[in-house]
């Protein structure tokens, strides 16, 4: 049985480089790295598709065709085909700096209305996550809140930066990758409960 992975994002050409589509981004890239198939778009389930393989492990690539606070609707029946335990949802995150991402599994939205939607709709909780830090951070590496809801609108909605973008794609996303690994191989195990 394959492992899926998710880009939680928004879909068309104005949002493909903004930081609320890191999670494309990456999805992008390991298709590209990992010599995926070309995608295939499914209109009646609003997303598109690749397949191959990671470490010699079958995986499915996702991007929804659906914007950010409803991927549940396209995203959690393109889980329910697998077994949400081997999925792996790939998103932005403003809790974590520029420049830092973390994996976590079974554990709750914490705001992110994307993953919110995920969850509602699977009912289940148990599935991993890339959070990839989008929030600006201060001189000393710590996280410069957004508090004013139009500015992080503003913030989730602007492209990467240069330097942003050449650190997302020479620092986080090798190491992204090398995590993902660890989880389709096995190495990495969901935490007991």
């Amino acid at each position: 049985m394959p492992f899926y992975i998710l880009a939680l994002g928004n879909p068309g050409e104005e949002y493909e480089e903004t930081r609320h589509s890191v999670g494309r981004m990456i999805v992008d890239v390991i298709a590209r790295e990992y010599e995926f198939s070309d995608w295939k778009a499914y209109k009646n389930k609003k997303t598109e598709t690749a397949k191959g393989e990671i470490a010699d492990v079958s995986v499915n690539l996702i991007k929804l065709e659906e914007f950010m606070n409803t991927s549940g609707r396209s995203g959690g029946p393109a889980i329910k085909a697998g077994v949400p335990k081997r999925a792996i949802v790939v998103h932005d995150d403003l809790d974590l700096p520029m420049g830092s991402f973390k994996v976590s599994y079974g554990r709750g939205s914490g705001g992110h209305k994307g993953v919110e939607s995920l969850i509602k709709n699977l009912k289940t909780k148990n599935f991993w996550r890339v959070r990839v830090g989008i929030s600006p951070k201060t001189a000393s590496g710590k996280i410069r809140k957004i508090n004013d809801h139009g500015k992080v609108k503003d913030h989730v909605l602007k492209t990467f930066s240069k330097k942003d973008k050449e650190l997302l794609e020479k620092e986080i996303f090798p190491e992204v990758f090398e995590r993902i690994e660890d989880i389709v191989t096995g190495k990495t195990k969901p935490p007991k409960k």
